[in-house]
């Protein structure tokens, strides 16, 4: 019964993880070690925080994801094993990156969602991707590239619609 009633609460329901500060990955590997590996893997719907990009110390790129947003994501991918929707929230404390990026040039800020994208697509899982904007400053063009991506793009506590 245990097992039977640990596959309803973890793949029925949303859980909410979003940390404003570094510690995204510590306490989603918290999270993760608390319920343990199998709950971790029934596990069908999370938000975090949107993946943060930095400026590249290489020449090879011009932005890159920071390590805590690769860190989160790879925790996914290894644990979250029937993930079929990820909310990415994105609001003013976790946007300077982002917006660092648009301001240098659209066509950067195109490319660094394409590397999220990237690494998004490493969970072969995942269905969805909601992106739930809380800052009222970004960029209609950026929005229409997440869009593009095949994101959902949701503004504050808006519903999908579908």
């Amino acid at each position: 019964m245990y097992k039977e009633a640990s596959a309803v609460l973890y793949g029925s329901n949303i859980f909410n993880l979003v940390e404003t500060t570094e510690k995204q990955p510590d306490l989603l590997h918290s999270f993760l070690a608390c319920i343990g590996p199998s709950n971790s893997g029934a596990l069908t719907h999370l938000c975090i925080k949107f993946p943060g990009v930095e400026k590249a110390q290489d020449r090879t790129q011009r932005y890159k994801l920071t390590e805590e947003s690769l860190r989160s994501l790879n925790l996914l991918k290894q644990e979250c094993t029937c993930l079929k929707t990820l909310e990415l929230f994105i609001h003013s404390q976790n946007a300077s990156g982002l917006t660092q990026v648009i301001q240098d040039s659209p066509t950067l800020a195109t490319e660094a969602l394409s590397q999220i994208k990237a690494q998004l697509n490493t969970i072969g899982s995942l269905v969805n991707i909601i992106v739930r904007v809380y800052d009222r400053g970004l960029n209609l063009s950026l929005e229409r590239s997440m869009q593009g991506l095949g994101w959902t793009v949701l503004r504050g506590d808006e519903m999908a619609h579908g």
